[in-house]
């Protein structure tokens, strides 16, 4: 699966944009994403805004006050924790 361009603070932004009131065609044309991405990630982390809004921003305060986050991979040891299985996807070209 390919990871998202966009972190979690940034989708955040985006909806909080709508719920404000911001038109969605504008919202997704100024941040480039489709009306569908839109509201796939509204699906999904609105649910979790209202259950854990302040447990997400009290450990976003921490790590920001604490200089950083989780500690950064060392070069190569995501393509070992990717193949963990011993198998890698190929594309269906090849």
């Amino acid at each position: 699966m390919k990871a998202s361009k966009f972190s979690d603070a940034q989708k955040a932004f985006i909806l909080k944009q709508g719920n404000d009131g911001v038109p969605v065609a504008e919202i997704c044309r100024k941040a480039g994403i489709s009306q569908a991405t839109y509201f796939n990630w509204k699906k999904k982390y609105d649910g979790m805004r209202s259950q854990s809004q302040e447990a997400v921003s009290f450990t976003g305060h921490a790590l920001s006050a604490a200089g950083g986050g989780p500690p950064h991979k060392q070069r190569g040891q995501r393509a070992r924790d990717d193949n963990v299985c011993g198998t890698r996807s190929r594309p269906a070209f090849a």
